[in-house]
């Protein structure tokens, strides 16, 4: 918080990073503790290369790309992601989507890859630093991206501390095994919507 010093004609400024140090110490007691795992959005896909889609360019270009033909149904979607209910409106989507293919979540797969590939090719500056300061950490990265930057830059650069390939909700053993707590504890990404081999 920045707060303007009243008491002087000079402007003063002081920034209270009290609530900084809070959040800094309870990460510091998390990762101290081996509690400590990172959660991470489209946010990040976007910090590695900025053509890489946030979730309301994702949903847009799916749309388009899948047009439903009822208007309506087009207009559904649009004012779910206006309320930024993107689990919905990628539902919706997928509910409503012109397809010749009776698997919709194939279409929809199919898609998103499509799309993150095209993405992924356009990126010419491609910025690996915040990705590798994560890994540094070495503690579990949770992620509802759907992208495989992650997978890329752990290959790229020779991060040995974490697993290659991605965990998703489809590998049931492997999550049973990586929570077992006889066993030691392991890095890895866990991908809470699946993963598309899109690079």
């Amino acid at each position: 918080m920045i707060n303007k010093s009243e008491n002087s004609s000079s402007s003063h400024y002081w920034i209270d990073f009290s609530a900084l140090y809070q959040k800094a110490d309870a990460i510091s007691q998390a990762y101290n503790s081996n509690n400590l795992v990172f959660f991470l959005g489209s946010g990040v896909s976007k910090a590695y290369a900025p053509e890489m889609p946030n979730w309301e360019e994702l949903l847009d270009v799916l749309l388009t790309k899948l047009r439903p033909a009822n208007p309506s149904q087009r207009a559904e979607v649009r004012e779910l992601v206006e309320h930024q209910q993107y689990l919905l409106a990628a539902e919706a989507i997928k509910q409503y989507a012109v397809s010749g293919i009776e698997d919709r979540d194939t279409t929809i797969d199919s898609a998103i890859a499509e799309i993150l590939r095209q993405r992924f090719k356009k990126s010419v500056k491609k910025n690996p630093i915040l990705h590798l300061t994560l890994f540094d950490f070495s503690v579990p990265i949770f992620t509802t991206n759907y992208d495989t930057i992650l997978e890329h830059v752990i290959s790229e650069y020779g991060v040995e501390t974490y697993k290659r390939i991605a965990i998703t909700y489809e590998d049931e053993k492997d999550v049973i095994l990586l929570l077992s707590p006889t066993r030691r504890p392991e890095n890895y990404v866990f991908k809470l919507h699946g993963s598309s081999d899109c690079f």
